[in-house]
Formats: structure tokens, sequence, C-alpha cells
């Protein structure tokens, strides 16, 4: 069984918490990314997807609009940091398709450092699936 959650301005402070203490109390994860096509610029972050495997078999799908996101200086905002600090933890293993380098465009947000993504265990998927 999931649970999806949207994170964006209108995400409550109480929300937040609760999902930061999800976060907190699992070492497994999916990550996934998706960018809003440009016509000859750069694509655009748009969301962060993750998934939060908890031990029980319940899981937390929880979609970051990134483009949505409350201004840098609020009490939310820190919440949302806090809950990605807690995700790039070293000791938790987070399952990626692909590279973890989808994440470098997103940095510009904020919400996390190269430092952080790269201190992380990540895995890459995708290179189980690369024999078939």
């Amino acid at each position: 069984m999931s649970v999806t959650c949207f994170i964006n301005y209108n995400t409550s402070e109480q929300t937040l918490q609760h999902l930061i203490e999800a976060v907190k109390n699992s070492t497994s994860f999916t990550l996934d990314t998706e960018s809003v096509c440009i016509p000859y610029q750069p694509n655009k972050p748009a969301l962060i997807q993750l998934q939060v495997i908890q031990e029980n078999l319940f899981s937390y799908i929880i979609v970051i609009e990134v483009c949505h996101l409350p201004h840098e200086n609020t009490e939310k905002f820190e919440l949302i940091r806090e809950l990605f600090s807690y995700l790039f933890d070293p000791n938790n293993d987070i399952y990626v398709w692909g590279s973890i380098d989808e994440l470098k465009k997103f940095m510009e947000l904020h919400l996390f450092s190269s430092n952080q993504i790269y201190g992380s265990n990540n895995i890459n998927s995708q290179d189980y699936f690369k024999n078939y």
C-alpha cells in the first residue's frame, strides 16, 4: 500500500514534518526526476519523485513540485531541505534510474548540495537491466 503526497507551497508544515519522520525511519528509497523541455534551451527542472520504502511494505510516494515551492526564507522551505538532508544520509540506499547526476540541475533550487548527492549510496537500477 502507498500514499501519494505532493510537496509545494500549499503543503502544511505538519505534513512536511510527518514526511521527514518517514524519511528518517527508512533506509531504502527510489528517486526519479522530470524536466520540462524548452526549445533551444536546457531543460527546466520540474519534479523530483521520491518513494520512501518502509519495512512494513508501506510506502510514501512524494512528488516535489519544484516550480511551486515556498520561498527560500520560509520555515516550509527549511523543512523541505531537512527532508533532503535525511534522504541523502550515506547509510541510505537510493535507487535511481540512470545517473544521480540528474539531480545536478536541481541544485540551483538550494534544496541540497552536491556533497549531499554524491555522499549518499546511490544505486543505478538501469545497470541491472542492460543485459536484457
